[in-house]
């Protein structure tokens, strides 16, 4: 809805007051559109303050049905807004651009209420909507609302610093988890004892000088119990 401000500009200290009702059914913003559950009129007052400058102030509530951003269920967000500017219409929209003056609804001396009223809202659009404090959310796996109960699902959730090991130990699981398995591990002792026995040879072996029986060298000889030819122990 548009406003002719002229009404108030021909006339010294001039004030007018009005109610409009905000047109639009529902209110879009970043893609996202949601519905109005409930529009009071607008009041919308203009003063002249002389010098071709006026006062506007804008007063009014609306009520949206926005998402919760945990579980999604639809909650009803309550958006009062009341503004209050100056404009001096001695500038053009280029000056008052320059300087900042953000009256993107004023076209010459008409003014968009529509606009106005929307920018208000964005003003107070909520950064996080809630249905309430504690809520869980929905379920990660399932999509359950969580606050109607727990789904059973397991929902642990790794630490992301240990994808890479984790990755690696999915890559070789049959080559390093038998290794870092206790069940399969050896000691080093068990190790070490086992491959001793790659080293055992068999033992060199000389003739008795006096029997010839086999025998260990510089041993006494277990058949004749004689040494170098002499004998050591009496032989049964």
């Amino acid at each position: 809805m548009t406003v002719s401000l002229s009404e108030a500009m021909q006339v010294a200290g001039g004030v007018f007051t009005k109610e409009f009702p905000y047109g639009p059914e529902e209110f879009c913003y970043a893609g996202g559109r949601y519905p109005f559950l409930e529009k009071k009129p607008v009041s919308l007052t203009v003063a002249n303050l002389g010098g071709r400058k006026v006062r506007i102030e804008l007063e009014g509530e609306v009520t949206l049905s926005m998402p919760c951003d945990r579980c999604l269920r639809e909650v009803a967000v309550h958006i009062p807004f009341q503004s209050e500017r100056e404009v001096d219409f001695s500038k053009s929209n280029e000056e008052r651009a320059a300087e900042l003056d953000e009256t993107g609804f004023i076209d010459g001396y008409d003014l968009d209420v529509d606009a106005f009223v929307c920018e208000e809202i964005l003003l107070g659009f909520p950064m996080k909507v809630l249905c309430q404090e504690d809520c869980k959310g929905i379920c990660k796996i399932c999509g359950a609302n969580l606050n109607e109960g727990e789904c059973g699902c397991d929902r642990t959730e790794p630490d992301p610093r240990m994808s890479v090991i984790r990755d690696i130990f999915n890559n070789f699981k049959g080559v390093i988890m038998g290794a870092i398995c206790p069940k399969n591990k050896h000691s080093k002792a068990r190790r070490d004892s086992r491959r001793a026995n790659w080293k055992m040879t068999a033992p060199n072996l000389v003739k008795c000088s006096k029997c010839g029986a086999l025998m260990m060298p510089h041993r006494v000889c277990k058949a004749c119990g004689s040494y170098n030819k002499k004998e050591i122990i009496a032989a049964e």
